[in-house]
């Protein structure tokens, strides 16, 4: 609560959202939690499960699964929440954005092509797309990287990702609607990279249903350049043609952070390796 104190109906050694899965060596079996106040008074987390598996063999694949938990800790989508996406031999790397109604869209990386999957889930636990999710690229993706996802203000949702599309190398974007619809056309590219490894990506929500993304570029030999754009509800890029250049000093940037300024812009910061930081 506001002064300090454990809401009434949490014990204080928390609840179990679903089964926590631990491998043979007593690691946690990729759980990836990822969690989002649902603007209702709840927290809606996705975590990848996997099975235990015997020491020296392949581990099992995992699944995707969320759970809904309200301010009082109950968790309305029963016992272990709902099943997003059977399996997966990979990360899931998923993100999270809200779709203005009390439910969300979870976005994964995910071994079919083209490679990005989504679902939507209403307040209620109900999943609105085919099972399993349906594909949000537009053409298949390589070097898929993390993505980022932030709502659209239209009760739909804006996932971007880094990789490599039709032999181009950067940072794409999609908009999909509640139905499940892709209103942006082309491949969504928001920047070419050129030779450069692109990583770190981030992205806020900005004004009129757009968004503010930046991310990590380098190369070998190079100095790590942290880059910034803006695109709209219609997927326009909206500050330079390429991407706004917000640090390209001698040295390393890392754990790159972004927040919204609330005013069409973002803050953002970084742990870099020059002596004075």
């Amino acid at each position: 609560t506001v002064d300090g104190k454990l809401v009434a109906g949490w014990p204080l050694e928390g609840i179990s959202i679903g089964s926590g899965l631990w491998n043979h060596y007593g690691n946690p079996a990729g759980s990836q939690p990822v969690s989002i106040l649902n603007g209702r008074g709840s927290v809606i987390i996705t975590w990848a499960r996997q099975q235990i598996y015997a020491r020296g063999t392949v581990p099992n694949p995992v699944e995707l699964r969320a759970q809904r938990v309200d301010g009082d800790g109950t968790m309305p989508w029963g016992e272990g929440g709902i099943l997003i996406h059977t399996f997966a031999a990979r990360r899931y790397d998923q993100a999270v954005a809200v779709d203005g109604m009390g439910g969300a869209y979870v976005f994964w990386l995910d071994d079919r092509a083209p490679g990005v999957y989504a679902q939507h889930i209403t307040e209620a636990g109900r999943l609105l797309w085919p099972a399993d999710g349906m594909p949000v690229a537009p053409t298949p993706i390589m070097g898929l990287g993390r993505p980022a996802a932030v709502p659209d203000g239209a009760h739909g949702a804006i996932v971007a990702w880094p990789g490599t599309s039709g032999g181009r190398t950067g940072v794409f974007a999609a908009r999909v609607t509640p139905g499940g619809s892709l209103p942006w056309r082309g491949i969504g590219e928001v920047f070419h990279a050129g030779s450069s490894q692109l990583d770190e990506l981030r992205m806020v929500p900005a004004r009129a249903g757009g968004a503010v993304l930046a991310w990590r570029a380098s190369q070998t030999g190079a100095n790590d350049r942290i880059l910034a754009q803006r695109v709209d509800h219609a997927g326009r890029r909206e500050w330079a043609e390429s991407a706004v250049t917000v640090c390209a000093a001698i040295g390393t940037r890392d754990h790159l952070a972004l927040a919204s300024d609330r005013r069409g812009g973002a803050y953002l910061a970084w742990l870099d390796s020059r002596p004075a930081f």
